[in-house]
């Protein structure tokens, strides 16, 4: 039997902040900075509402914030609403080890109980990072076959991350740790049939529930198997038939999975991302207008199907899971980077319509990050691009500029310039918090 849930505990309980790379700790403060832009941006959502109001039913003790609110509740209460509400615009990171979004899986539960125990930037960026690359390793471990099979990796994997990183932010010995992951691992749920719910964002939120209180429960002496990722009957091998321990071990591009972390620019699924860079470059390259496009052909692997190919979408979270209709919203030139393109208003907007029906969708052998775009014009010309997002930025400086930018459209009408502005600079010297506090409270709606 393999070793790999002690060989995960023991590499998360003895992480210091100095084995991480220079790179990987400015990825790390860059994936705050995103998840807190798009919390803050979604903090008066539908469903964040709905999740506070139930917060504020429950009366917990107030130790942790949720987020644009400032409404302080529990600590696992806050990690719930925070989870969620980082997910509520689909616009969080990604990353393709996990097949999933680990910085909102795992980040609000980090942070919600580090201002409970008024834990050290320095402590939440290593536990962050700890839990970030435990569930990148049970990701590549379970890949492809869990997601496949209808599992969310965000929710089941996610889970097992942010009990590990939870874990390493109380500083839990490995002993501790390998009964979290036992916890979370019989607990963790979510499937891929809610996409285009409410259900998809609170995914999110329930891992970091779900993780936050495996870390909790197991230090308090709760018991549970120990060899959950290797056991027969355990989390890894009944959810799904790939087990590849290579993967777990393998040593990801510069020695830390969070360097290949993907951030989004379009307010979508992930999927769709590389369909939309491809019918944009078309556009940009050869000057075509909209009206004259006659047909629009989207090739992509067909795991996308169960994924993002939502047909006749009604409203903006549809549109979110739509193929054919956010590329028809980038080849009308709407802006996809913008929470607000999102709407239900443009799900039936008559123009997006009449160019979503001249979209069709074949599958081809490829990986789910790549996709061919065809556009076909009315005098009979052929047009096409590829695009592939699954590629990370190589240039560090240039994706803190984007993500500073990104930040500045989501949250500068939530906290005003100077208070966003205020925000970004706290984060950029996050190591040295000595109380993480300092940050969460500016993250406050006036």
């Amino acid at each position: 039997m393999s070793r790999l849930t002690a060989d995960i505990a023991h590499d998360a309980s003895k992480v210091m902040l100095d084995d991480i790379s220079p790179e990987a700790r400015r990825v790390a403060r860059h994936c705050i900075l995103d998840l807190l832009a798009v919390t803050l941006a979604a903090w008066k959502d539908p469903l964040a509402q709905i999740l506070l109001d139930e917060a504020k039913d429950e009366q917990s003790r107030p130790v942790s914030t949720i987020l644009g609110s400032g409404y302080r509740t529990s600590a696992s209460q806050a990690a719930l609403v925070n989870g969620t509400t980082s997910h509520a615009l689909d616009y969080d990171d990604a990353s393709l080890a996990l097949n999933g979004h680990p910085s909102a899986a795992i980040l609000p539960a980090v942070l919600a109980e580090a201002e409970a125990i008024g834990a050290s930037g320095e402590a939440v960026l290593t536990a962050f990072v700890a839990g970030y690359e435990a569930a990148c390793r049970i990701g590549s471990l379970m890949h492809p076959d869990h997601y496949r099979r209808g599992f969310h990796n965000t929710a089941t994997i996610g889970a097992l991350g942010a009990a590990v990183a939870c874990s390493r932010l109380l500083g839990s010995d490995a002993a501790t740790v390998r009964r979290a992951l036992g916890i979370a691992g019989t607990l963790a749920a979510g499937l891929k049939h809610s996409f285009g719910t409410m259900s998809k964002p609170l995914h999110a939120g329930w891992a970091n529930h779900t993780g936050l209180m495996a870390a909790r429960y197991a230090r308090r002496g709760l018991t549970s198997r120990e060899d959950m990722l290797d056991a027969e009957y355990g989390f890894a091998r009944t959810m799904s038939r790939d087990h590849h321990l290579n993967r777990a071990y393998a040593r990801p591009n510069g020695g830390w999975h969070i360097l290949n972390n993907l951030f989004k620019y379009h307010a979508c699924c992930y999927n769709i991302h590389a369909p939309i860079d491809a019918a944009r470059e078309i556009m940009a390259r050869s000057g075509i207008v909209a009206d004259a496009i006659k047909q629009v052909t989207i090739q992509v692997s067909p795991v996308l199907d169960t994924v993002c190919n939502v047909q006749d979408p009604q409203s903006g979270l549809e549109i979110k899971f739509s193929l054919r209709h956010a590329v028809a919203m980038a080849l009308c030139g709407v802006d996809t980077a913008d929470i607000a393109s999102f709407s239900d208003a443009n799900a039936l907007r008559p123009d997006l319509v009449a160019m979503r029906d001249r979209v069709a969708v074949e599958w081809i052998e490829a990986e789910d990050t790549f996709a061919r775009v065809i556009i076909e014009n009315d005098d009979g010309a052929r047009l096409e691009a590829t695009a592939d997002s699954s590629i990370p930025s190589a240039n560090l400086d240039q994706q803190e500029a984007k993500l500073t930018t990104k930040f500045a459209a989501l949250v500068n009408p939530i906290l005003g310039v100077g208070r966003a502005n205020q925000v970004i600079a706290t984060i950029s010297e996050f190591e040295s918090l000595e109380d993480v506090n300092v940050l969460l409270l500016g993250c406050v709606s006036d």
